[in-house]
């Protein structure tokens, strides 16, 4: 009876996963390419701008707790110029010259628009793109649980005092939102309510 040689088909196996991991990789390189190509473009138009506060004029801060609001500016901001991947994917093409600079350009924009002491927080991780937006991601939504209800306290014991009735009401929503954000929706009945 003929038997197969074990190292033969060994050998065999390794060959072809060797085919399939080149072929995995030129598809790769292919659709890298081609995506290149398309958006070369509006990737140029990204790295040309100088000013991202005119795109996103909120400059993220825990003081004024207005993470929502910038990350909402921020996304379009990235959606316009097809560069949300970088932070929402935790894909990292290092290998490919157009995606290092397009993540330098997007970190050089989460710079821009944050605080200074956020970023000495973030610079500390040297973060690429996606590191440095779920360590901001942490900064405001982590600790969900006891942060919800601190300020859950603060909603419902929060005076006007000597503040107009915009800014108060305008307070108010910021905690609102925020509540929301941290999984503990306020009602609009429950925010007339406290607001009367």
């Amino acid at each position: 009876m003929w038997r197969r040689c074990p190292v033969a088909a060994a050998k065999r196996e390794r060959d072809a996963e060797d085919a399939r991991r080149r072929q995995a990789e030129a598809t790769r390189t292919a659709t890298l390419d081609a995506y290149e190509a398309k958006h070369v473009n509006i990737h140029a138009a990204a790295i040309a701008i100088l000013n991202i506060k005119v795109l996103v004029p909120v400059v993220l801060d825990r003081v004024a707790n207005n993470y929502t609001r910038w990350r909402a500016l921020f996304l379009v901001v990235l959606g316009k110029y097809a560069l949300t991947n970088h932070v929402l994917n935790d894909v990292v093409n290092a290998d490919r010259p157009a995606w290092v600079q397009m993540d330098c350009t997007v970190l050089t924009w989460i710079y821009g628009t944050i605080n200074a002491d956020l970023q000495q927080s973030t610079m500390l991780k040297n973060p690429n793109a996606r590191v440095a937006w779920l360590h901001l991601k942490d900064e405001f939504l982590g600790q969900r649980e006891s942060r919800a209800l601190l300020l859950s306290t603060e909603f419902r014991t929060v005076k006007q005092g000597s503040t107009s009735i915009t800014d108060f009401c305008r307070r108010f929503e910021m905690m609102a939102a925020t509540l929301c954000d941290f999984g503990d929706p306020v009602g609009d009945r429950t925010l007339v309510l406290t607001l009367l």
